[in-house]
């Protein structure tokens, strides 16, 4: 809060500041004009200085006044490139079990020919242990994950967040989406 005050990004004028460690991290900071953003330069190593630029990307969007559209934009944009799930995969069982279990049933139902994206724009409720993730294969929790982080995230419900997040393996995610994952997780414990 010091040092920014006297920044400018228009006229070039940045604060430094470099935080010791192993590894050293230089960040360069300036107040966008006529914004309530601030802009930030970051040198570090590429392992470090990635995951930094994920955590001011997600505070960039993010408004504490309560609305989360841009966190929810945010979140499209992180894991928009996800592979859609081959379609007669979705369900994790095979077409004898489907043709009894009524759980199986409901969760081709739900997420059967839809993209992650419908699903954050539909109004129902997201199944949570009947006939929610926990019934996909690997390949369909993955994609459908953020579909379950978009409303956790607008519906401040860190129970579906939670729920959800159980039902994955140990997926590899880019470090902006664990960021993100992470995030929702701290601002949904408040």
């Amino acid at each position: 809060r010091f040092g920014i005050i006297d920044t400018d990004t228009s006229h070039n004028q940045w604060y430094e500041y470099e935080l010791n460690g192993k590894p050293t991290v230089k960040l360069t900071l300036s107040a966008a004009n006529g914004s309530q953003r601030l802009n930030m330069r970051i040198e570090s190593e590429e392992s470090v200085a990635t995951g930094l630029a994920a955590v001011a990307r997600i505070l960039q969007c993010y408004d504490a006044s309560g609305s989360t559209d841009e966190l929810e934009i945010l979140v499209q944009a992180a894991f928009i490139d996800l592979p859609a799930p081959d379609q007669r995969r979705i369900a994790a069982c095979d077409a004898d079990h489907l043709a009894i279990c009524g759980e199986c049933q409901e969760a081709l139902s739900t997420f059967g020919g839809k993209h992650w994206i419908e699903l954050t724009n539909c109004g129902d409720e997201f199944p949570r242990s009947y006939a929610g993730l926990g019934f996909l294969t690997a390949e369909a929790r993955r994609f459908f994950f953020p579909a379950y982080l978009t409303r956790a995230i607008r519906d401040k419900d860190r129970n579906l967040l939670e729920t959800s997040d159980s039902d994955m393996g140990h997926e590899t995610w880019t470090a902006l989406q664990t960021e993100l994952i992470e995030f929702a997780r701290h601002i949904l414990c408040c």
